[in-house]
C-alpha cells in the first residue's frame, strides 16, 4: 500500500511549490480560536473578529464566510500520512462527504517528513477536495512548531496549488484568518463542467437580435455559452474567476437515468457521482432521483413536466357548414322558417315553400295579394326582415368558417390520455412509483431512452405521446412545430403531472456549493434570470415570426383553394340537377307511355263498343 501511495503521488511532486512562511504582515489581527473537548474529539469554533479594517482583509473574511461551515469540524488523529492514506483507501468517500467544513489533521509520529504531508495533501484535494485542511506535527522536531495547509486554487510557475508552512506562533500573533481557503476567487482555477446545447436555456449562439447587445457578447475566459443556464455558467465563471472547461464526452450530452433493474447510472449524472465534473450546468428538476452523493443548488426557477402530443386534426369543410349555428339557433330558425311556409299557404305547400325560400334568400318571387289581405302584407315584410338578418349573419358567419382553421377538441386531462392509448417516450418516466391507478397504468405506457434529447421531434414524426418541461416546449412548438398557416403542430396537454423548482448540480460535499448558492441568490435578487429568460424568450420569438410573416403574411392572389366551397356547392348542385333532370325525363318517358297505353286502350273499348253495335243492326 505504501508503495502505491508513493507511485500515485510521486509524479505530482512538482506540481505544487513548497513555502514555508516565517513572517505574516503587520497589518493583519489576532484571531481567536477556542478549543473544547466534546468526548473523543475537539470541536473547533472560528470566532469572526471585528477589529479588522483593512478592505483586503473584510473581503477574505466574507469570502470564508461564504465558503465555510463552522459546524463541520474533523479532528483526525494518526501516526502518520501513511497510514491515514491506507485508512482513507479503505473507507468509502461517504464517510467524508463534508468537504466544506474544517479539517485538522494530527500526527503523533516523531517522524514525519514535509514531502509525506506534501503528497498525502495533492491526494486528499484530488480524491476528496476537502477545501479547509490543517496538518500538524506536534511530536516531530521539525514540525512542531508549524501549520501545513494546501492552497489548491494558488497560482504558481508550475500550475495550480502551492504547500505553505506556517510558523504557529507568528500565525497566533497575527491573523488566522490566512489557512483558511476560499472558493469564492478561484484565480482562474479550472472547473470541469458538464454543459449540453439544450434549446433554449443553453445555447452555443446568440439569436440575431442579441449579436450587438454588449450584455450578452462572450467573455474572454469563457466559451460561448447563452440562455439561462449559459449566461449563468458565464457569470458564476467571471465572478468567481475560474475557466470553464467543458466536458466533451458523450456522456456529459445529456442528462443521464438511474435503471431501475441495476441501479446503474448514465449520463452527467454518472459523471457527477465520480466527481469528474465539478458542475453540471442544465437545469435540473429537484427531486428524489434515488440516488447519494449528489447536492442541487438553491432553486433558480420553477417548471412544469407535461404531456405533448399530436394537436387534434383539423375539422372538414362540410362538418364546419354543418355547425355554423348553434343546435338550439339552428333550430329556432328551421321552425320559424317551417312556421312561415305553413302559414304562408294558399295553395300547395310546395308553392309555399319555394315561395318562401325566394324571400329568405333575397329572390324577386311572384306573390298575388288580394286587397284585403293586410295580414299577408305584414307576414311578406316580416319574413323579408328576418330573411335579411339572418342571411347577413350566415354570410358573416360562413366567411370566418372558411377563413378560420378550426381542430377538433385536444385533451385536456390525463385521463383523456390514458383513454386514447397512446404510447409515450421520454428519458424520464414522471408518474414512477406513483400509488394513483391512473399514473400506474401511464407509466406502463412509456418507452424510455435516456439518450433521447429531442422528444417534441420524435411527437412530430408520430411516434407518440412524450414529456416536455412547459416553458421549453411551448417556446419550441411556437417556434418550431408550426404547420404553414402559422398555426402549432403539437400540443401540451394542460394537466402536468408534477411542478417542480430547478437547480444546478454538483458531487457530494463540493466545495464550490456555498459560494455558487450565495451568487445564485444574487442573481435571484437582482432579477437577472427573469431577464436572461424573458430577452432569449423574445429574441426567438421575434426572429422567427419575422421569417414567418415574411414567408407567409404578403398579400397573395386568391387561388382555387381559397374559392374550392363555392366550386364544390356548384359542382353537387350541378351534379343534382343533373340527376333530378335524369329523373324527369324518365318520369315524363313513363308518363307519356302510360298515357299512350291508356289512349290505345281506350281506342280498342270504343271500337270493341262501335262492333258490337254494328253486329246488332245487321241482325
Amino acid at each position: 500500500m505504501t508503495t502505491k501511495f508513493y507511485k500515485l503521488n510521486a509524479a505530482k511532486l512538482n506540481i505544487p511549490s513548497i513555502i514555508k512562511i516565517r513572517k505574516m504582515p503587520e497589518h493583519l489581527k489576532h484571531k481567536e480560536i477556542i478549543e473544547t473537548n466534546l468526548k473523543n474529539y475537539s470541536v473547533i469554533r472560528v470566532m469572526k473578529s471585528t477589529t479588522l479594517s483593512k478592505k483586503d482583509h473584510k473581503k477574505n473574511r466574507f469570502y470564508n464566510s461564504i465558503s465555510f461551515e463552522p459546524h463541520l469540524v474533523q479532528v483526525v488523529i494518526i501516526e502518520n500520512p501513511i497510514t491515514l492514506y491506507k485508512f482513507l483507501k479503505s473507507t468509502p468517500k461517504q464517510l467524508f462527504k463534508y468537504t466544506r467544513g474544517l479539517n485538522i489533521i494530527l500526527f503523533s509520529s516523531i517522524n514525519v517528513e514535509i514531502e509525506d504531508i506534501q503528497k498525502f495533501l495533492i491526494f486528499y484535494w484530488e480524491e476528496y477536495q476537502r477545501l479547509n485542511v490543517i496538518v500538524q506535527a506536534p511530536f516531530c522536531c521539525k514540525l512542531n512548531t508549524s501549520w501545513v495547509i494546501f492552497k489548491p486554487f494558488e497560482p504558481t510557475q508550475f500550475g495550480f496549488g502551492q504547500i505553505q508552512i506556517h510558523d504557529l506562533e507568528h500565525m497566533l500573533q497575527t491573523n488566522m484568518n490566512l489557512l483558511q481557503n476560499h472558493a469564492a476567487r478561484l484565480n482562474g482555477y479550472p472547473l470541469r463542467i458538464s454543459l449540453f446545447e439544450r434549446y433554449p436555456t443553453a445555447l452555443t449562439s446568440l439569436p440575431k437580435l442579441l449579436e450587438d447587445s454588449k450584455i450578452y457578447k462572450p467573455f474572454s475566459n469563457s466559451p460561448g455559452l447563452f440562455g439561462v443556464d449559459g449566461m449563468s455558467m458565464r457569470y458564476l465563471s467571471k465572478i468567481m474567476n475560474f475557466e470553464i472547461n467543458l466536458c466533451t464526452d458523450s456522456e456529459c450530452q445529456y442528462f443521464g437515468v438511474v435503471f431501475s433493474s441495476n441501479r446503474s447510472v448514465i449520463g452527467s449524472l454518472n459523471k457527477i457521482l465520480e466527481r469528474t465534473i465539478d458542475i453540471q450546468g442544465n437545469g435540473w428538476f429537484i427531486m428524489d432521483y434515488g440516488i447519494k452523493n449528489l447536492e442541487f443548488t438553491l432553486p433558480y426557477d420553477f417548471d412544469e413536466l407535461c404531456i405533448v402530443t399530436l394537436k387534434a386534426p383539423k375539422k372538414p369543410v362540410w362538418l364546419k357548414m354543418l355547425f355554423l349555428f348553434k343546435e338550439d339557433a339552428g333550430i329556432a330558425i328551421i321552425v320559424t322558417i317551417l312556421l312561415l311556409t305553413v302559414i304562408n299557404r294558399q295553395h300547395s305547400l310546395i308553392d309555399s315553400a319555394m315561395e318562401m325560400y325566394c324571400i329568405l334568400i333575397g329572390q324577386p318571387s311572384l306573390c298575388a295579394i288580394k286587397k284585403n289581405q293586410l295580414w299577408k302584407r305584414i307576414l311578406i315584410g316580416s319574413a323579408s326582415i328576418f330573411s335579411l338578418i339572418i342571411t347577413t349573419v350566415f354570410t358573416s358567419t360562413l366567411f370566418m368558417a372558411l377563413q378560420t382553421v378550426t381542430y377538433f377538441p385536444n385533451m385536456q386531462t390525463l385521463e383523456e390520455v390514458d383513454n386514447s392509448n397512446v404510447k409515450m417516450i421520454s428519458s424520464f418516466d414522471p408518474f414512477a412509483k406513483s400509488p394513483l391507478k391512473l399514473y400506474e397504468r401511464l407509466s406502463k405506457k412509456f418507452m424510455l431512452d435516456p439518450k433521447l434529447t429531442d422528444i417534441l421531434k420524435c411527437v412530430v414524426q408520430g411516434l407518440g405521446a412524450g414529456v416536455e418541461r412547459y416553458t421549453d416546449g411551448q417556446l419550441r412548438i411556437a417556434t418550431e412545430y408550426l404547420s404553414p398557416d402559422g398555426s402549432p403542430l403539437l400540443h401540451i396537454v394542460p394537466d402536468c403531472p408534477k411542478k417542480m423548482f430547478l437547480g444546478y448540480l454538483t458531487p457530494m460535499g463540493s466545495p464550490y456549493l456555498e459560494v455558487i448558492n450565495y451568487y445564485l441568490r444574487k442573481f435571484g435578487e437582482a432579477g437577472l434570470f427573469i431577464k436572461w429568460h424573458q430577452d432569449f424568450i423574445y429574441a426567438i420569438k421575434l426572429v422567427v415570426q419575422t421569417h414567418h410573416h415574411n414567408k407567409h403574411g404578403k398579400i397573395r392572389v386568391l387561388d382555387l383553394n381559397d374559392v374550392y366551397v363555392a366550386f364544390c356547392i356548384l359542382i353537387y348542385g350541378l351534379l343534382g340537377s343533373f340527376f333530378v333532370f335524369l329523373v324527369e325525363i324518365l318520369k315524363g318517358q313513363y308518363d307519356t307511355r302510360r298515357q299512350r297505353l291508356k289512349n290505345q286502350g281506350r281506342r280498342k273499348f270504343i271500337c270493341n263498343i262501335f262492333r258490337l253495335n254494328n253486329k246488332g243492326v245487321y241482325k
